[in-house]
């Protein structure tokens, strides 16, 4: 891999990530991640079925072993799989509303490349 290139750029074939727990390491597949959120040096995770994984690694850490085009920062506390979006607060611009019913902050900075991204990864069928 060139130099230049971070992981964050590459194209992952990978379909999961693995997290350390206390005396084994955890199998997590990309689509059973709803989205993350990050508290201070710790990451929770929040999956399809219902539960919680907690990491003592950072968001920043998992947003460049997550894939570019799944994942996205809504905020600098939160991470969320593109593919569990439900709904975009149109009111008030302020929250992404996940498939777990979960409402994610989307920060003032980022609602308009949220909306370009969401918009562009919408297919004819989706709308």
């Amino acid at each position: 891999m060139p130099k230049n290139l971070t992981p964050r750029h590459v194209e992952h074939e990978q379909v999961g990530i693995l997290l350390p727990c206390h005396s084994c390491m955890i199998s997590i597949a990309f689509d059973d991640i709803v989205h993350l959120e990050g508290i201070r040096n710790y990451t929770i995770f929040y999956l399809t079925d219902g539960s919680l994984q907690i990491s003592a690694r950072t968001l920043k850490v998992f947003e460049q072993e997550l894939p570019f085009k799944q994942f996205y920062r809504t905020h600098k506390s939160h991470l969320i799989n593109l593919n569990h979006l439900y709904q975009y607060d149109t009111d008030e611009h302020k929250f992404a509303i996940m498939s777990n019913a979960r409402k994610v902050l989307i920060s003032r900075r980022k609602r308009k490349e949220f909306l370009s991204r969401i918009l562009l990864s919408s297919t004819p069928t989706d709308l």
